[in-house]
């Protein structure tokens, strides 16, 4: 059973709400640019991560915050936020992430 790439997205995605988070509006245009995919993706998989109580989303460009502390959002939550699990592995890897981005440039380093 593998992860789909909803998953490493999403963790992609509060790793950097959690570090920028209070200190820039993050919105979804940010995050595609530093995971690089489109903010229509970026958009849905926030939607779910509110839906399940992990972010808080101001309406408009308000931006993405952490609706829980860090250590309070397991892998689990959002993996199950995001509805990630395929049938054939684990992990499936966002291909191209932003080597200029702190975040982009050492998920995958992370994860693994």
């Amino acid at each position: 059973m593998q992860i789909s790439s909803r998953f490493t997205i999403a963790v992609h995605m509060l790793a950097y709400i959690s570090m920028y988070g209070e200190k820039e509006k993050v919105t979804s245009e940010i995050l595609s640019g530093s995971i690089q995919v489109n903010p229509v993706i970026i958009r849905r998989l926030l939607s779910r991560m509110k839906t399940a109580g992990l972010i808080t989303v101001a309406r408009g460009s308000g931006g993405a915050l952490l609706a829980k502390k860090e250590g309070e959002i397991t892998f689990l939550d959002i993996c199950r936020a995001v509805d990630a699990v395929h049938a054939d592995g684990l992990f499936h890897f966002h291909e191209h992430p932003n080597p200029r981005c702190p975040v982009g440039l050492s998920i995958h380093q992370a994860l693994d």
